[in-house]
């Protein structure tokens, strides 16, 4: 939920599971800070936004043991590792 902090537009902090869970279910991650969208987003808040992950989730309410890609990506890479762990 995006609210009105004087003249500036915020994003708070995601307050329940359904909000963090729509969050992170899209084909991509939208950084909270600039509005750009991205299947991993710790480089960008690294490189754009001088961030780290536990930063970010700390300002959003993000759970911590969440990391910062979209499910699909997620899943993509544990298969990827369990093939490479295979052989």
């Amino acid at each position: 939920l995006i609210i009105l902090v004087g003249e500036r537009w915020v994003q708070r902090p995601f307050k329940t599971r359904r909000e963090v869970e729509r969050y992170f279910g899209g084909k991509t991650l939208k950084c909270l800070l600039c509005g750009k969208r991205f299947r991993r987003l710790s480089f960008h808040l690294a490189a754009k936004h001088d961030l780290t992950t536990d930063q970010y989730k700390a300002r959003f309410g993000l759970p911590w043991t969440r990391g910062l890609t979209v499910c699909r990506v997620a899943q993509q890479f544990g298969l990827e590792q369990k093939a490479q762990a295979g052989s």
